[in-house]
């Protein structure tokens, strides 16, 4: 979400269910803005158990950018993490699709076994 408590990506509860799969998400948002990313458990236990799940923030379209935010998979109910959008953000395959002069995170969440 944005400063302003905008809701910029949400997936309803259910929807990531299948052990071991991966999701990601690309989001939109400014150069220098202040963001929190929040993820949340319904059942109470993360992404914990068998095999750990976790999570990022990148820079870009794919899994592989920079690493705004990162954790893994014992955070109980819900965690938020606070970042900064880098306003120097200059990959060249991703600069020539920065739409609007917002830059491309993707969301990348590894459910536990």
């Amino acid at each position: 979400r944005k400063e302003t408590e905008t809701v910029l990506a949400s997936v309803a509860e259910g929807t990531y269910t299948v052990p071991g799969s991966r999701s990601q998400e690309t989001v939109f948002l400014s150069p220098g803005s202040n963001n929190v990313f929040k993820i949340s458990d319904g059942y109470g236990d993360g992404l914990c158990c068998n095999t750990p799940g976790n999570y990022r923030v990148v820079l870009g379209r794919t899994a592989e950018g920079q690493v705004l935010v990162s954790g893994g998979g014992d955070f109980g109910s819900e965690r938020e993490h606070e970042f900064q959008v880098p306003t120097d953000f200059m990959d060249k395959t991703e600069k020539p699709k920065i739409e609007d002069g917002e830059i491309p995170l993707t969301v990348v969440i590894q459910l536990d076994n």
